[in-house]
């Protein structure tokens, strides 16, 4: 969900761990917001599961949003 709307629906066949998340980040929902309005001024913002808080996912994260993401940091 943005200002613009809603993205989505994306399904994740499986259980959500570190490599399907950054499979969906990458393939699917970074590729759809960097095509729609404003995506320079876009913050991101996920919750604390342990999938979201690994060093990859954050590399992939910062890659696209630098310093706008509002998270847990990864865990060690």
């Amino acid at each position: 969900m943005c200002s613009h709307g809603i993205i989505g629906a994306i399904f994740v066949d499986g259980t959500v761990n570190t490599e399907r998340y950054v499979k969906v980040l990458e393939n699917d929902f970074i590729p759809i917001i960097q095509n729609g309005p404003d995506f320079e001024k876009m913050w991101f913002m996920q919750d604390g599961t342990r999938p979201h808080q690994s060093r990859r996912v954050f590399d992939v994260l910062e890659k696209h949003f630098g310093d706008r993401i509002l998270a847990l940091r990864p865990l060690a």
